[in-house]
């Protein structure tokens, strides 16, 4: 699935029209939100081409760490993935999350 998201990317770079960008967009999207495992979800994150997805991968892996309790790293994700997308529902999820963590901290 990487090669596929890694395809619709540069077909995204090359100028489409707006229906196919629309629908390259959504494809994307999909694969990060639901195909890729960790290391590709890294790779994305770290991959500068991929522009606003790796906000969306970071806040995938941020979501992972928070489940397995590996809260120190899931603050860490959850406040890159907001400062990769600041505004909009992907700052809201991140920043809901990262409520949750000072709530959990102070618990303890």
């Amino acid at each position: 699935w990487l090669d596929a998201a890694k395809s619709y990317q540069k077909a995204l770079q090359l100028g489409p029209s707006p229906q196919d960008q629309e629908l390259y967009r959504l494809k994307l999207t999909t694969i990060v939100d639901s195909r890729l495992d960790q290391a590709q979800l890294t790779e994305i994150a770290q991959d500068s081409e991929f522009q606003n997805l790796r906000a969306q991968a970071l806040l995938r892996l941020a979501i992972e760490s928070y489940n397995n309790k590996d809260l120190d790293e899931a603050e860490r994700l959850f406040k890159s993935a907001k400062d990769l997308a600041p505004e909009g529902e992907l700052a809201f999820q991140a920043d809901t999350y990262l409520n949750n963590l000072k709530v959990i901290k102070t618990v303890s």
